[in-house]
């Protein structure tokens, strides 16, 4: 997601994404945890909805067309919400250009109506932009990359890409699995049993 309708500032708050059967028991317990660390986004956020008044697209502009857009969603208008998400995307685009975080941000929720939709084909390219641009970004954004592999991963999977659907989960899990590590430490120490458990299952290395 991009932008919370009820915060006083711009807040990413993704919508949780039902995932495909046979998910092992792992990602489902941290795909919660991910959702978590997005809400983290904050800081990201507001700065975006800073440098977008510098381009006659106001905080205001923003938070009421992700507002109407959620407000579509809720109400079952999935059509509409998904012609107000492809609009959203380009008035984004259009200010920013596709490389920029703003729009990275805008073409997920733009997928995310897709698959709302249970129209797992056309999400593909919108996901894959938005992850290339969240990828080359500063280490910030890399609650983002991991909530957009698994995305990814679900449509790929829904579309019969399995090999591809495992390698993003594994990606995504990577990171939560990391981060997971990182906390327990700062918390319990290096030697608490928790911490040892993430740690056996992680391919991160904990620095």
């Amino acid at each position: 997601m991009i932008i919370g309708e009820n915060t006083a500032s711009c807040e990413p708050v993704p919508k949780a994404i039902l995932r495909r059967g046979g998910t092992s028991s792992i990602i489902r317990v941290f795909r919660g945890l991910l959702l978590g660390f997005a809400i983290w986004s904050l800081t990201i956020t507001a700065l975006l909805c800073q440098e977008l008044k510098r381009y006659s697209l106001t905080r205001r502009d923003v938070q009421n067309m992700v507002s109407h857009i959620h407000q579509l969603e809720d109400r079952g208008n999935l059509n509409e919400a998904l012609v107000e998400s492809k609009r959203f995307a380009e008035t984004v685009e259009k200010f920013y250009g596709p490389a920029h975080v703003a729009t990275a941000f805008a073409k997920r929720e733009f997928a995310e109506a897709y698959m709302l939709r249970s129209d797992f084909g056309h999400p593909v390219e919108l996901l894959r932009e938005s992850l290339q641009v969240f990828s080359s970004g500063p280490q910030i954004f890399e609650s983002q990359v991991a909530l957009t592999r698994m995305d990814l991963g679900r449509c790929y999977a829904q579309i019969g890409q399995l090999a591809e659907a495992e390698r993003l989960d594994g990606e995504a899990l990577d990171y939560l699995l990391k981060t997971a590590m990182q906390r327990m430490h700062r918390r319990y120490g290096p030697i608490s049993r928790v911490s040892s458990l993430v740690k056996e299952n992680s391919k991160t290395p904990f620095r």
